[in-house]
């Protein structure tokens, strides 16, 4: 498997908090100027109104525009010195979807489409006349994941090196290279695509820039079959720098 670039998001593998389940909360998917979950550049995702498939394993974090509050697509930070930047501080990773549909039925999933239209008026060009999405989130930032990276990793070891992750904005395209990362979750398989970006070299040495901190190797056991360090696409477990649960963010 770490031979081949087979993406498959964040996978938890335990949590720290003490609790005896893993919290699942429901929040809002941001409308972002018309594309709900996009990143909140104010302008949507991208020019002519592409929005964001998301799927089980996916990022996600606040949105820092306060016309548009909810839960919007990962950026990568790039604030040297800081868990991660505030106007995209990780909120907790995808696990459902539910939204009502443009008949009016309550639909529940475990993946968003970019172009899913919903009760109100959603389509491909990006016009909403509802914000009735709500996601559901494993949001306990304490939490260790199994993800895959895109790039081999050094040697002796990458242990309490700080990554940034592929993004998970945008609609899926498998055409991308695992160094460019593939945009969205896989419709096919309703699953996150996102990876450690290994390939873009660890962030802010010495600081807390990075999105994630890679604290060992997957086992064997864990990934069914030989996994090293050394490997074309290993797979790691991390954990996440900043969370909105734990740093600290201006209001919405």
């Amino acid at each position: 498997m770490t031979q081949t670039f087979q993406p498959f998001g964040l996978s938890l593998v335990e949590h720290k908090g003490g609790k005896p389940n893993y919290p699942i909360t429901i929040y809002p998917l941001s409308p972002n100027t018309g594309n709900p979950g996009a990143i909140n550049t104010g302008a949507g995702f991208a020019a002519g109104g592409t929005g964001c498939n998301f799927g089980q394993g996916d990022v996600m974090c606040i949105s820092a525009v306060t016309t548009n509050p909810g839960i919007s697509a990962y950026q990568a930070n790039t604030s040297a010195g800081t868990p991660q930047a505030q106007a995209s501080l990780i909120a907790g990773v995808f696990d459902s979807v539910q939204y009502t549909a443009i008949n009016g039925t309550v639909t529940p999933g475990q993946y968003w489409s970019a172009n899913t239209p919903v009760f109100g008026g959603y389509n491909t060009v990006g016009s909403i006349g509802s914000t009735d999405v709500d996601i559901t989130l494993n949001d306990l930032p304490y939490c260790v994941y199994r993800v895959q990276c895109n790039a081999p990793l050094p040697s002796n070891g990458a242990y309490f090196l700080n990554y940034n992750l592929t993004t998970n904005g945008g609609v899926y395209s498998p055409t991308n290279t695992p160094a460019q990362g593939w945009l969205g979750a896989n419709p096919a398989t309703k699953q996150s695509t996102q990876a450690v970006n290994v390939n873009a070299g660890p962030i802010g040495a010495g600081s807390l820039a990075g999105s994630v901190k890679i604290i060992g190797l997957a086992p064997q056991s864990d990934v069914g079959g030989p996994n090293n360090w050394t490997d074309q696409f290993p797979i790691v477990y991390v954990t996440f720098n900043g969370s909105v649960f734990n740093s600290a963010t201006t209001s919405a």
